[in-house]
């Protein structure tokens, strides 16, 4: 369940990231889907011919068969939720291990389910965006009983809209965005009104409490935060290639996709970001982490996608 409190201020000055490195299961490639829930981590298959992995701990993983074809989803309050590909069932499972499936119901446009369940800890709805396939529209799955039953939700014209996501700022705050000039926002999780991103190209969205920061795969050291989801401030960012953030109970943490370095802020509208103490190995997908697999054991988990190595360190 996400964490949306206050930040701890008494932390900032010995806050600092030790980093290392495990190696989970066999030679199969982790996915780019994370999730913490009923003290479990729960790490997605890469494709859906593979298998996934799970830890109580974040230093020791096992690797586990796939129930059906899935590929992208998390933990939704009472679940582990995944989506199969291409259709409108989805598995479910509140041990990591034993799993049931279900029908969303209303239904969607059978397509990707394209990013990470987003989780609201207040009211435990869970939402997460559909990408329909060769229909050009988006839509939002619904859960209100976390995770246990779906329904369909609102549907826009999003042609060549990939790579989906949706976060939560808190105080009914949502936005989602993809490719292009795709970036929407909503105050209910359900319907959403589109704007063009700040920098014109794509980029990932991230929520912490009461703050949005958008990143852009193109924007050099340029990123970009929002109250509301609506209006954007371009703020600088120590360096460049830095493309994934997250909220993690008391800080903002951001890591280079490709690269070895991470960093860690208290207010990432300053602009003033401190560098993590070791460094971290692997392409990250920090963006299905955000927020709820930050809590784990005291543990941020970070897989280093499409490889079968994951980043530890605590916090």
């Amino acid at each position: 369940m996400p964490i949306l409190g206050t930040i701890a201020s008494s932390r900032k000055s010995s806050f600092a990231l030790t980093w290392a490195t495990v190696t989970a299961g066999s030679t199969n490639k982790l996915g780019a889907t994370i999730g913490f829930g009923n003290n479990i981590f729960l790490i997605g298959p890469r494709t859906t011919s593979q298998n996934y992995f799970t830890s109580s701990n974040g230093t020791t993983w096992t690797e586990r068969t796939s129930p059906g074809a899935i590929e992208t989803g998390g933990w939704a309050g009472a679940y582990f939720v995944y989506w199969q590909f291409g259709t409108t069932t989805f598995y479910k499972t509140s041990n990591g291990i034993s799993w049931t499936s279900g029908t969303i119901s209303p239904g969607v446009n059978a397509g990707r389910f394209s990013g990470p369940i987003t989780t609201d800890g207040t009211t435990g709805s869970s939402t997460v965006a559909i990408q329909s396939v060769n229909v050009n529209k988006v839509q939002i799955a619904r859960s209100t009983d976390g995770g246990d039953t779906w329904a369909g939700g609102s549907e826009q014209g999003a042609a060549d809209f990939n790579g989906l996501q949706v976060t939560y700022a808190g105080s009914n705050k949502w936005a989602y965005s993809g490719e292009l000039t795709q970036l929407a926002y909503s105050s209910d999780g359900i319907n959403f009104s589109r704007v063009s991103t700040p920098s014109g190209n794509a980029g990932n969205v991230f929520g912490g409490p009461g703050l949005f920061l958008f990143r852009s795969d193109t924007a050099g050291t340029t990123y970009y935060s929002s109250t509301d989801g609506a209006s954007w401030t371009a703020r600088t960012f120590p360096v460049s290639g830095v493309f994934n953030f997250g909220w993690n109970g008391t800080r903002w943490i951001a890591v280079e996709e490709t690269g070895t370095r991470s960093y860690h802020s208290a207010d990432a509208t300053t602009g003033s970001w401190t560098s993590a103490t070791n460094n971290k190995t692997g392409r990250a997908v920090i963006y299905q982490t955000a927020p709820n697999s930050f809590t784990g054991a005291g543990v941020m988990v970070i897989q280093s996608f499409d490889t079968n190595t994951v980043n530890y360190a605590s916090v």
